[in-house]
């Protein structure tokens, strides 16, 4: 199920925080109930990364969407580095043949090893 697959951990607004491209097709995103069909990862790192998810979306204002967004570069910076690890986590839990990238906010593009 998992082979040739590249899952990458992106925070998007109105959107699932996965990404699948397998056989060089990228599939929508996935939601984190929805992510076991393609690789099987422990409830306890799925809660931290609806967690970390549930925070970027909370940052949009419906009412002002250009206006939305983190409080602070500092802020910023926090919750990048929390998605970073969190994408190690997903690294580990993962089999060999996944490849996982780290997107943070869609600014990024970090292979995660």
């Amino acid at each position: 199920m998992a082979d040739g697959i590249r899952l990458e951990l992106v925070a998007d607004w109105a959107g699932g925080p996965f990404f699948v491209t397998s056989a060089g097709e990228r599939s929508g995103d996935h939601y984190v109930d929805e992510i076991a069909s393609v690789v099987p990862l422990s409830s306890d790192l799925l809660d931290d990364v609806k967690a970390w998810d549930d925070h970027y979306q909370g940052l949009l204002d419906q009412q002002d969407p250009a206006g939305s967004g983190f409080a602070s570069a500092e802020d910023r910076d926090r919750f990048l580095t929390w998605g970073r690890e969190l994408a190690r986590r997903v690294r580990a839990e993962c089999p060999a043949e996944v490849t996982v990238t780290y997107a943070g906010d869609g600014s990024l593009d970090e292979l995660i090893r």
